[in-house]
């Protein structure tokens, strides 16, 4: 009995002590569980911070992807800042003076070319004697401005008639820099195209050579007769010259001042350099037509006189475009200094005496059977 009870309390013992091993295995094994669940949560954790950040991180760079391209977008929708240059001619109290048709002619030349090489939109407003839109209208190129349109912008005006130095400058000048103001208005008589050739911001910008074909383009571009002045110069054409036969031999007469233009500058032509002229025009084929444009109402007189049928003119006053007091019809004065121009360039034979009038008409025909007179000798071109 003793060895039994003795057996039972051994076993109880064993009992006892597989029980506590079992809850310390027990306790180690959840232990470790807590360890692994702890760390792999933890690691979860940062995976999930991680992928957070990672996240964030690509919404940041996405709202400065949108913001960048909402900037780009925004500065394109801007216009890019639209600076001028006008050639200006609008008379008025105190106002310079702007030359004659010739010497504007070369003026506005001028300021186009300028307008290219300084990425200026070009312009003309010319209202002095009479609004050159009287007589032209813009062909390929709309140079036709009002001043009312930059009346909210800053501007300049540059007097530059005869200014050597401003010509002889521009060789080197960097132009926006010195004007930037968003107008520039310019009066000039200078031809600039050979210093803009020169000058090393600006020669890849404007033609490399000048001719008469040049001139040509940039004139025809810029210039058509209004319907009414083109029917006039038709009417004319169809008189003085009504088929290819037809002979047409004209004369350009400046004679300086005299009672038609008084206040002209230039001293008077001679009788002696006059007559030279008739002798030419009278060594014409009997059977040719005559044109005549003159500054002097006496020559233009004379002219109808010696040659009666054979000779055409074009209507209108005889004026200075640039000083014409005196004359009621101030339009008229202008629309034919116009026609007379146009005249010249289809003339057969053409006799022309030293004027910058003569400078357009003889670039646009070429010198074929031109021929000039300097002192009291003609010469051919």
């Amino acid at each position: 009995m003793r060895l039994l009870s003795l057996q039972a309390k051994n076993c109880q013992v064993w009992n006892i002590f597989y029980l506590v091993l079992l809850s310390v295995i027990c306790m180690l094994i959840l232990q470790d569980m807590y360890y692994k669940a702890d760390s792999s949560l933890k690691r979860f954790s940062r995976i999930s911070q991680l992928l957070e950040n990672r996240i964030k991180q690509s919404t940041f760079q996405a709202v400065l992807q949108k913001n960048a391209t909402d900037v780009k977008d925004k500065a394109m929708m801007i216009p890019k800042r639209t600076r001028y240059l006008i050639y200006r001619c609008t008379g008025g109290v105190g106002a310079v003076f702007c030359s004659g048709w010739g010497n504007r002619l070369i003026g506005i030349q001028s300021t186009y070319f300028l307008a290219k090489a300084t990425e200026r939109t070009f312009g003309i407003i010319m209202t002095h004697p009479c609004a050159l839109t009287e007589i032209f209208t813009p062909n390929e190129y709309n140079w036709d401005f009002s001043l009312s349109m930059f009346q909210n912008m800053s501007s300049i005006y540059l007097s530059l008639r005869d200014k050597k130095d401003f010509t002889y400058g521009l060789t080197t000048l960097d132009f926006n820099a010195k004007y930037p103001q968003d107008v520039v208005y310019i009066v000039t008589n200078h031809n600039y195209l050979s210093q803009l050739q020169s000058n090393k911001l600006y020669k890849d910008k404007v033609p490399s050579k000048s001719n008469g074909a040049l001139f040509t383009k940039v004139y025809q571009s810029l210039f058509k007769l209004r319907p009414s002045v083109q029917e006039e110069l038709d009417s004319f054409l169809r008189k003085a010259k009504p088929n290819p036969k037809t002979n047409l031999t004209c004369a350009q007469i400046r004679v300086g001042k005299n009672p038609s233009v008084r206040w002209d500058s230039r001293g008077t032509m001679s009788d002696k350099s006059l007559n030279k002229i008739w002798e030419f025009l009278n060594e014409t084929q009997t059977d040719s037509n005559i044109f005549v444009t003159t500054d002097s109402e006496k020559v233009r007189q004379l002219a109808k006189t010696y040659y009666g049928k054979r000779i055409f003119d074009t209507e209108g006053p005889i004026m200075h475009l640039d000083k014409p007091y005196g004359v009621r019809k101030l339009c008229g004065g202008l629309r034919k200094l116009i026609l007379d121009q146009y005249i010249l360039v289809i003339c057969d034979k053409l006799i022309v005496s030293p004027s910058s009038f003569t400078r357009m008409p003889l670039m646009m025909r070429g010198t074929k059977n031109c021929f000039t007179l300097k002192g009291d000798v003609i010469k051919q071109i």
